[in-house]
């Protein structure tokens, strides 16, 4: 399944073999109607046991397990991602997490980058609106990123010892 969010908060999931393969001067399929306004901040695949991980502009984010939301044929208008007010902000970002993800990095328009771990960003439904994860004053969370930690690989020289 693929997961597209919106910045208003909608969220939509369907099939990957509803978007058809398609050339790339071709205008491809709509995944979403957009209400007038909105734009799409991000999409991933929806894998069994995945979450999505959505950050709001003003630093509130949650997870949210994809099997909360229904798998609908694509171009409809979505459900609802997260509870949305002034205190929260729009949605910033979102990107795909399982139990191999650990920490995340969150970056601000004003270039201001914390790292966290993903454990401490809650899971909660969908309609609510996360805790804050980063205290943003009076700028804004422009994207995030997430990484797993591995043990670096041994080089040829330490095979060698």
């Amino acid at each position: 399944r693929i997961l597209l969010a919106t910045r208003k908060g909608k969220a939509i999931t369907f099939k990957a073999t509803d978007a058809r393969p398609m050339g790339r001067q071709t205008q491809g399929v709509t995944g979403i109607r957009l209400s007038k306004g909105d734009e799409v901040v991000g999409m991933g695949i929806a894998r069994p046991r995945t979450e999505a991980l959505s950050v709001t502009e003003n630093g509130f984010g949650k997870r949210t397990a994809v099997a909360e939301f229904p798998t609908q044929g694509r171009g409809g208008q979505g459900v609802i991602l997260a509870a949305l007010s002034p205190k929260t902000g729009n949605v910033a970002a979102i990107q795909m997490v399982d139990e191999g993800t650990q920490e995340i990095l969150l970056i601000t328009s004003n270039g201001v980058v914390i790292r966290t771990p993903l454990e401490q960003v809650r899971a909660l439904g969908r309609a609510t609106m996360g805790v804050k994860v980063m205290a943003v004053g009076e700028t804004k969370i422009a994207s995030i990123a997430t990484f797993t930690m591995t043990r670096p690989a041994q080089t040829q020289l330490d095979l060698l010892r």
